[in-house]
């Protein structure tokens, strides 16, 4: 909380008349949301948005809230209801990524020893979704080589949520091979992709994933 206030006090000092939206780490899976909420009571004109995801999600969000907000520039007056709007927009936001190998989850507990042995015997990876609520649920397997489970991963992944076309976020965490990134774009301009953007994913993501990961974000039509 403290930092959040020394932050907050900061771009105050340097912009008095300003207007402040922060878009937080999805609150159920960090303590950011919280900590920020505790601070702003003792401001005005803060605005708090729990993006309800983490990565790669939280960085489309913001971009998209960025065109919004450059695209009524010198128009907006009601900063309540654009803030409530920005929350609103995480409904459409999807975000997903797929372990490089279970280690990292069994080292925290989320994979018994016995699922850890099965799935590495039968090659099978698990997909983890960000769902609604910014929780991570295991939602569905996938088996064989990450260049392999690549392809298979993204075209359902658009399927599914029936993308906007215009840009793609493919995430990756360290020890990711270039075979497997060129791939991930090969697919997203197969698919209809206007714009993709790689991104390395932070140390949130990167300690569930272990390296070798992939995942993908972008915003539901």
């Amino acid at each position: 909380m403290g930092e959040y206030i020394d932050l907050f006090n900061g771009i105050r000092a340097e912009h008095p008349d300003c207007v402040i939206m922060h878009f937080a780490y999805a609150s159920a899976v960090s303590s950011n949301f919280q900590n920020a909420q505790i601070a702003i009571e003792s401001f005005d004109d803060v605005y708090l948005i729990d993006t309800t995801k983490v990565t790669g999600g939280i960085l489309f969000h913001l971009l998209r809230a960025y065109d919004i907000v450059q695209q009524r520039k010198g128009t907006i007056t009601d900063y309540r209801a654009l803030a409530d709007e920005f929350q609103a927009m995480t409904s459409k936001l999807v975000c997903s990524f797929i372990p490089g190998n279970l280690e990292y989850l069994k080292a925290g507990g989320r994979v018994s020893n016995a699922a850890y042995l099965g799935a590495t015997l039968l090659h099978i990876k698990p997909l983890i979704e960000v769902d609604s609520g910014g929780h991570l649920i295991a939602a569905k397997k996938y088996r064989g080589s990450m260049l392999r489970i690549a392809e298979a991963y993204i075209r359902d992944f658009v399927e599914e949520h029936n993308l906007c076309r215009d840009h793609i976020f493919l995430l990756y965490s360290k020890g990711t091979s270039q075979e497997v990134l060129d791939k991930m774009k090969e697919c997203a301009l197969a698919l209809g992709f206007c714009a993709y953007t790689y991104i390395q994913t932070g140390c949130v993501i990167s300690c569930h994933s272990g390296p070798g990961a992939i995942g993908l974000a972008g915003i539901s039509e």
